[in-house]
């Protein structure tokens, strides 16, 4: 199954600036990619054409088979309840325990209280802080700090999460360690695009891979060297086998559509929809 499409997506900005030029491509719902290029190509561009935070000039999008180009404003809600986004400077609201950070997203769904606190601790378990659910962002290292925003980012269970230079502002072996936690969340069925310049930690990780430039994807004979281990070529996308899973009941853009479950130890069950807003 395609979780994410493109088909000749083009950006266009004021003053003639090109975000994206005739841009297509497929990740595979469980797959990892990695979107690589320099600053500019454009690898932001389509994160927030996926996340559906702009509209493409031309082409077309899907998300999980479903076309997202042209969706109104009432059903992104929906959508975005699909996808999870962790950002490079992190976005926790320092005034709240860590704790807190990840209780507001539950509150806003509409999830019960004893039912929120369940996920919390076992989301904050899964990133290895449990412990600190009770600090400030602020007395968190800037890993510790990551970690949150991963966990905030799945807390509600996506289908997607998506990445934008989640490494940029830290050491290379704290890098490693949250590839290491996306990798893992990949492991149990969510599909992970991870947007970097971080060569060095896309040799480590065999996974599919985008290249950028100035907007236009870039054929595979034309990937930087560096990309690569010398003498080799990237793989193509790597699906991991993942635990049983349940897609969508009903499209990822109808008001009652509720996340997958994901059944293993420790994990979620679907939360319900969001009270009628009536």
């Amino acid at each position: 199954m395609e979780m994410i499409r493109f088909e000749n997506v083009y950006k266009e900005y004021a003053h003639n600036i090109t975000g994206l030029a005739d841009v297509s491509l497929v990740i595979n719902k469980g797959g990892f990619a990695f979107l690589c290029g320099p600053s500019g190509a454009g690898k932001t561009t389509i994160m927030r054409l996926v996340f559906s935070a702009e509209k493409p000039t031309s082409g077309r999008i899907f998300i999980s088979e479903e076309e997202i180009t042209d969706i109104s404003l009432r059903q992104v809600p929906y959508l975005r309840r699909h996808i999870g986004m962790v950002f490079q400077d992190f976005r926790l609201l320092t005034d709240r325990t860590i704790f807190d950070n990840l209780n507001l997203i539950l509150l806003v769904l509409g999830i019960p209280s004893a039912e929120r606190k369940r996920r919390c601790l076992s989301v904050l378990s899964q990133v290895g802080l449990a412990h600190r659910r009770n600090a400030y962002p602020l007395q968190l290292s800037g890993g510790e700090q990551q970690r949150i925003a991963i966990a905030r980012a799945i807390i509600a269970d996506p289908l997607i999460l998506l990445a934008d230079e989640p490494t940029g502002n830290l050491d290379p072996d704290t890098s490693w360690d949250i590839l290491q936690t996306l990798r893992q969340i990949n492991a149990r069925g969510t599909t992970v695009v991870v947007a970097t310049h971080n060569y060095g930690l896309v040799r480590r990780l065999h996974a599919k891979l985008f290249y950028l430039r100035k907007g236009r994807l870039l054929p595979k004979e034309e990937y930087p060297q560096i990309l690569y281990h010398e003498g080799e070529t990237m793989e193509e996308e790597v699906v991991l086998p993942t635990l049983e899973s349940t897609p969508p009941e009903k499209s990822i853009l109808a008001k009652d559509s509720v996340p997958k479950a994901i059944n293993y130890q420790g994990g979620f069950e679907p939360p319900p929809p969001p009270p009628d807003a009536r």
